[in-house]
């Protein structure tokens, strides 16, 4: 009934590892949703700001439907941990169904009407069992002589700690979201298998073996790839994708045009245009030498291409290793001269720090990190800046 006090059973061992992979699970798989989220929907504020308030408001109503359970505690824990993996995998496949039935073009700004159920398809399903999941828990370790239910916090935020930190590590290794998901989900699907949870342990190895197809499929075919792909730019054809820590590159056709997208937005196409060409010798007519060239940003790429007819040095920093990668598959699939890209150095490296550093006076300096709407992207706009240049 309502109210009553739940009635505990259950080895406590699968309560404190259940509340630890609690954690582990659902910060990495936030990461993960997050990012499929903002790819899509794009990085705004109030993308960001729905995203978390339909998170933390599912949360909030699974831990008032929790209230409602008072018997056989131990068995819904293992359930619905199992069912964890399949929820996380559930929210990738209904971000691009949502944009898709909005039917917003890549070029437009999604209304905030798509933007808020995105936010609530992708959030819900996770943070909702999160929510009901954990009192729960606390409620089974509630008998603890030494810590009592606190300990379910301390596993959970040991958890959460490990598991930010590994989604950031596969983010550096390549890993896409659903492979995430997939290696995160596994040991919270199998708990129920180690501990004999009664029929959660079917339900546990049907959930592991699910997430374990569907990442093998994502990665021999792309097929989540594509269908991220078509919902931002329609009729493109994937040639290849780089995960890293900072964002998503994707290489992509369409046409005869071959481009470059960073979480789901447009940074470039190859071959040239015209504008592009006009512009480098507008840039180099107002130079009184033609040394060296240095641009700042990804998406300066084409540009600085059409500068190494002036100049005799052209740099690009970026801030993304990947980005060298990304070119490099370009490269391969366009058309445009090698001779020509060779003669753009591209390097990673910090900005600012290295225009200070650079032993060579640079003739040009074109800064192209896209409009100062963040404290990072404000530091190239600032008099300190044009003062170092």
């Amino acid at each position: 009934m309502f109210g009553e006090k739940p009635v505990h059973e259950g080895d406590p061992r699968f309560a404190r590892l259940g509340a630890f992979l609690l954690g582990f699970f659902t910060i990495a798989s936030q990461s993960a949703l997050l990012r499929e989220y903002l790819v899509l929907f794009r990085g705004s504020e109030l993308s960001i700001g729905l995203f978390f308030g339909a998170w933390f408001l599912a949360v909030s109503l699974g831990a008032s439907l929790s209230r409602r359970v008072t018997t056989a505690v131990f068995r819904l824990v293992a359930i619905f941990l199992a069912l964890y993996p399949l929820a996380g995998t559930l929210s990738l496949a209904f971000i691009p169904i949502v944009k898709q039935v909005f039917g917003v073009p890549f070029f437009e700004t999604p209304s905030w009407q798509s933007i808020a159920v995105g936010a609530v398809v992708t959030a819900a399903p996770v943070s909702l069992i999160t929510g009901f999941v954990f009192p729960l828990i606390s409620n089974l370790l509630s008998d603890d002589k030494v810590w009592g239910a606190s300990s379910a916090y301390v596993m959970e935020s040991a958890g959460a700690v490990i598991g930010g930190v590994l989604a950031t590590l596969f983010y550096a290794i390549g890993l896409d979201n659903l492979m995430v998901v997939a290696t995160v989900g596994l040991p919270i699907a199998l708990l129920p298998l180690a501990f004999r949870a009664g029929g959660a342990r079917l339900l546990g190895l049907f959930s592991a073996l699910l997430v374990v197809v569907l990442a093998i499929l994502s990665a021999t075919t792309r097929f989540a790839s594509q269908i991220r792909l078509s919902t931002a730019m329609k009729d493109a054809e994937l040639l290849s994708e780089f995960h890293t820590p900072y964002q998503m590159l994707t290489v992509a056709r369409v046409g005869s045009q071959v481009g470059v997208l960073s979480d789901g937005n447009l940074e470039f196409t190859l071959p040239i245009g015209f504008e592009v060409e006009a512009s480098a010798g507008i840039l180099a007519s107002i130079c009184d030498e033609h040394k060296k060239a240095v641009l700042v940003g990804q998406s300066a790429y084409p540009l600085a291409l059409a500068l190494t007819q002036y100049f005799s040095d052209v740099e690009l920093l970026v801030l993304d290793d990947k980005f060298i990668q990304a070119i490099v598959s370009l490269q391969a699939t366009t058309g445009f001269p090698l001779t020509e890209a060779t003669k753009v150095n591209v390097k990673v490296s910090d900005t600012r720090r290295y225009l200070k550093t650079m032993s060579q006076h640079a003739s040009l300096v074109v800064v192209a990190s896209g409009e100062p709407s963040s404290l990072l992207a404000n530091r190239f706009y600032t008099k300190d800046f044009f003062e170092e240049v």
